[in-house]
């Protein structure tokens, strides 16, 4: 299948980096063959389905599990797959083997709304923690007082059966907390916070054994002079600090556009830098309809995806300039975990019309093609 892509050439705005095509995927004979991948898609009937695609599947098949919600990401934790809703209060453990369901679950009460995002624990993978909060009836989620990380025990019984059981809540500091990421020794867990009591954005760090708080950072105050703030949503851990990607909204918590920006390693509360990309690309464009999905890191240099323009945006920190390129249909894009075998990291894209691959010439291959029902791709890019 011939998929459509158009390079957005911003001659002094927006960069070329060497005229080199963004990295949609790298192109390896093996990779669907060693790769399972996970997203959401939405069939012209309405009805949402989880698409999952194993080792032994050929390319253009897959298996699919209807849901009753719409996830907004998928996280693994031992040999299951788990997918949360953002704003709402359905979760579903998958088996990773098939991609079917093994059972759907719940928050504790029904005060409470899962926030989209979860992660396995990292001294026990059969537990994990799910973002939460408590909404306030006739508001929106920057209304909120409360925020919490719950955390469920994951349990396979005689037959295979499965059941995932409440543990506790953990409160968080600060409110509605969403994405989470482990430090790459495994030592904190970080966590992102939309708005404190003072509505400002926070990176959040725990101890990963007892969620004690280690370090807690305001990010993304706003712009100097204008009654537009920053609000940090999604994260990615690298070797020399955190890259966040933000959201910009005015006085109302109108979305006018969004950014990426990098905090020290040696210290959370220092911003490396933080660079806008809709001064860039023009903020009239992106105007009430930004929608940030994945954050990957490819040398150094994180591309985030925005679906409502089938956009994805890199950026090179040195210079603060953006290279936008367009992918019809996109959704999600994934970093593969590493293999020693590869001389470049394994990127994948999901799309409308399925999980892609391709080459830094601009070679694609469709690795899943999910065919003419699905009408859109609405969810994060797991890669197994």
């Amino acid at each position: 299948m011939g998929i459509s892509r158009r390079r957005l050439m911003f001659s002094v705005l927006v960069g070329l980096f060497g005229g080199s095509a963004l990295v949609i995927g790298a192109l390896n004979k093996t990779g669907p063959n060693r790769r399972r991948f996970y997203s959401v898609f939405e069939d012209d009937a309405n009805n949402f389905v989880a698409i999952s695609t194993g080792p032994l599947d050929k390319a253009g098949g897959f298996r699919s599990a209807r849901l009753p919600y719409k996830p907004h990401s998928m996280f693994s934790t031992g040999h299951y797959v788990v997918g949360v809703e953002k704003a709402g209060r359905g979760a579903t453990v998958l088996r990773d083997v098939d991609g079917q369901v093994a059972l759907h679950f719940h928050p504790p009460d029904s005060s409470i709304w899962f926030y989209g995002h979860g992660i396995a624990h990292h001294f026990d993978s059969q537990r994990f923690y799910v973002s939460a909060y408590r909404p306030v009836p006739g508001y929106s989620d920057m209304a909120v007082t409360s925020g919490m990380l719950l955390e469920y025990q994951l349990t396979t019984g005689k037959g295979g059966a499965v059941s995932v059981s409440f543990v506790r809540s953990h409160e968080t500091d600060g409110y509605v907390p969403h994405h989470m990421q482990y430090s790459q020794d495994g030592r904190l867990l970080h966590y992102a916070i939309k708005n404190d009591p003072q509505r400002r954005s926070r990176l959040v760090s725990v101890d990963a054994r007892t969620l004690r708080v280690e370090a807690n950072a305001v990010v993304g105050t706003g712009i100097n002079g204008t009654q537009i703030s920053r609000r940090i949503t999604h994260l990615n851990v690298t070797n020399d600090g955190i890259i966040y990607v933000f959201s910009e909204v005015d006085a109302q918590n109108v979305l006018l556009g969004g950014g990426i920006g990098a905090l020290e390693k040696n210290n959370l509360s220092k911003v490396r830098y933080e660079w806008s990309y809709t001064e860039v690309l023009g903020r009239r464009r992106f105007h009430g309809s930004v929608d940030h999905l994945d954050l990957v890191v490819v040398d150094g240099r994180p591309m985030i995806t925005i679906p409502a323009h089938n956009l994805v945006c890199r950026l090179d920190p040195a210079s603060g300039k953006f290279e936008a390129i367009e992918v019809a249909g996109l959704c999600g894009l994934g970093i593969a975990p590493s293999d020693r075998r590869l001389d470049r990291p394994d990127l994948f894209a999901s799309t409308r019309f399925g999980i892609e691959q391709g080459d830094i010439a601009g070679d694609r291959r469709l690795i899943v093609d999910v065919g003419p029902k699905i009408i859109r791709s609405s969810s994060h890019l797991l890669i197994l």
